[in-house]
């Protein structure tokens, strides 16, 4: 984890967010494939560093019931990040990284529901 922050332009960011322990308390963050490991994977850093400005900025605004990594397959729900408040949504990002133009397409479609 520490090797793939080092090599990204993203790390320290990660890296301070991380060490702050502002998100350790956040749904989704330390569970066993949550947020905070995600990072193991080069391909996922830019991602992970979106997820956390983004919780960042809800925080800042005052938010609770924040939270990382929702999936509800049966309603084809798949959140970055969200604020749940009394069982329901009320806010939900899906975040996505593209190297160009072109790749915006591509990413809006995998955001899509199948079916």
């Amino acid at each position: 984890m520490l090797t793939q922050l080092k090599k990204s332009e993203y790390g320290a960011t990660i890296a301070e967010y991380i060490s702050s322990g502002r998100f350790a308390d956040i749904p989704g963050f330390k569970k066993p494939n949550g947020l905070h490991l995600q990072v193991k994977q080069k391909n996922m850093i830019p991602a992970v560093r979106q997820a956390m400005e983004q919780a960042a900025e809800l925080q800042a605004k005052g938010l609770q019931g924040i939270e990382f990594e929702a999936k509800l397959p049966g309603e084809n729900v798949d959140l970055d990040v969200l604020v749940r408040n009394d069982g329901h949504i009320d806010y939900g990002a899906r975040l996505k990284d593209v190297d160009s133009v072109a790749g915006i397409k591509s990413a809006v479609k995998s955001c899509q529901p199948s079916g």
